[in-house]
């Protein structure tokens, strides 16, 4: 059984299968699996994914595919002036893009504001100086949102620090590799919704 991740960049591709098994795996009798298709980009994300995920869901592996799950960064979406709170821009969001799919194995989640979050959520994996001069804000790492997001904010503060950018490919690899993913579930609310959703869906499946 496997889980097929849809998600719109390098980074995300490169590592969130990881990310995802090892939290879910340990509470789980059978190991699931995970192949991720990255859209190189929301835009393409957005053009691409209800075909995508119907010509999956009805291919002759279908039977084996748990769910199909899209991740997007919150941050970088477009939201209709009636959504004011965060809750209520994911919910819409959530909302619109599984209307679109209309099928009951498809999810879709959203990284809040950006995936970066989830490394502030394990602040210790980052360099001492960035670490140091992280805001208190940062302490909920998925309050850190549209004005700074979590990668525009490692970013300023690697500058700062380390007089060198965040490299999202390159770092946020690195990173991602150190979290552990049971300590930045206690921190994003979201995060934690989204992988509990995933292991009901995956118990379901055994």
């Amino acid at each position: 059984m496997r889980f097929v991740l849809l998600v719109e960049g390098e980074t995300e591709a490169k590592v969130l299968p990881t990310f995802f098994a090892r939290w879910l795996n340990p509470q789980l009798s059978r190991k699931v699996g995970f192949r991720e298709i990255n859209f190189g980009g929301t835009g393409h994300f957005q053009q691409d994914y209800v075909q995508r995920t119907n010509k999956l869901l009805c291919s002759p592996a279908a039977n084996e595919i748990v769910a199909v799950v899209g991740i997007v960064d919150l941050f970088g979406l477009k939201f209709p002036s009636s959504c004011g709170t965060l809750t209520e821009k994911y919910d819409w969001a959530t909302r619109k893009f599984e209307k679109a799919v209309n099928h009951p194995k498809f999810r879709m989640f959203f990284a809040v504001h950006e995936i970066e979050a989830w490394i502030l959520g394990a602040p210790a994996v980052l360099p001492t100086d960035v670490r140091n001069a992280l805001p208190k804000s940062a302490a909920n790492p998925e309050t850190v949102n549209f004005n700074e997001p979590p990668g525009k904010l490692l970013n300023r503060l690697y500058r700062d620090k380390l007089n060198r950018r965040y490299k999202k490919t390159t770092d946020g690899t690195n990173l991602f590799r150190q979290v552990d993913p049971r300590e930045a579930v206690e921190k994003c609310h979201y995060l934690r919704r989204a992988l509990q959703s995933l292991l009901d869906l995956a118990r379901g499946f055994e």
